[in-house]
């Protein structure tokens, strides 16, 4: 139904027939364009528990991490691994409530050269990830020191393609995450992967490389953010009228009385907002 919807240009009406209580009834919408600021309020939607997962540690069937270690079974919390013949590694948060049941988004975080700021990032993330049903995914370049190459973009593809295969992953609400200096690598990625990743933040950091052509059966969107005490500020929010200017739909985010360094607690709460509306239409 999206992709039906983003063919349609705003202004323009559409014939909608919505089931309720086994009687359709028919409708006329105007559509509009996306809107530019992040909405203020979004209520999360209630992930239950999985079932059979309590179940199975009610009967001691499963001590945590330690029992899914090894297994087919998805594992939950904080874990990471280090990636055999290259100096890459990897390590993700997913919501001990994880349910197979529902769709979750998928955040992947790409570091800056110098500090892959692992600690900050979740400790900053981990309550909304479990509120808003967000799996983290940071990636570790092979030079912490230089950062991101360009043959390092495979990687990066190949380890979120693994995880969607393992776990319940709304297609959607893939979105990668930069700040800083690893801003353009993510760009380039989100550009060159436009099948995978649905959406791009970038944090304290200018788009470098001109936009491709914004095709609706690959729908990018954007969000930018940065301190309102940043010198990046004035740019990034010049950034986000062009991605609109160009029909690509896109956010922008100053955050009260920072400066450049990675979002706060309030920082983050809008960007989880924004994760969550993905799939609006």
């Amino acid at each position: 139904m999206i992709d039906q919807v983003s063919r349609v240009r705003p202004t323009e009406k559409a014939n909608v027939v919505i089931r309720r209580d086994g009687k359709e009834q028919s409708l006329e919408a105007t559509l509009v364009g996306y809107p530019a600021d992040v909405p203020k309020e979004l209520p999360t939607s209630v992930i239950e528990a999985d079932s059979k997962k309590l179940a199975e540690k009610d009967d001691g069937k499963v001590e945590g991490d330690k029992k899914a270690e090894g297994s087919d079974k998805p594992r939950t919390g904080r874990f990471g691994e280090e990636i055999a013949d290259s100096k890459n590694a990897w390590w993700a948060c997913v919501p001990e409530s994880y349910n197979p049941a529902y769709a979750y988004s998928l955040l992947v975080w790409l570091h800056p050269p110098g500090d892959t700021l692992e600690a900050t990032v979740y400790d900053l993330w981990k309550s909304e990830a479990e509120r808003r049903g967000i799996i983290l995914l940071g990636l570790k370049a092979a030079n912490l020191g230089t950062g991101w190459q360009a043959n390092e973009t495979e990687f990066v593809h190949d380890t979120v393609a693994a995880f969607q295969k393992k776990y319940s992953i709304d297609a959607g609400r893939v979105v990668l995450h930069g700040y800083d200096k690893s801003g353009p690598f993510s760009t380039h990625l989100a550009f060159k992967h436009r099948e995978l990743f649905r959406g791009l933040i970038l944090a304290a950091s200018p788009i470098a490389e001109r936009p491709p052509e914004n095709l609706p059966e690959y729908r990018l969107q954007f969000q930018l953010i940065c301190g309102s005490k940043d010198s990046a500020h004035p740019i990034l929010e010049r950034t986000a009228g062009t991605l609109r200017s160009i029909k690509f739909p896109a956010t922008f985010t100053s955050v009260p009385d920072l400066e450049h360094r990675y979002p706060n607690a309030a920082g983050v709460d809008a960007m989880a907002r924004w994760i969550d509306s993905l799939d609006r239409l």
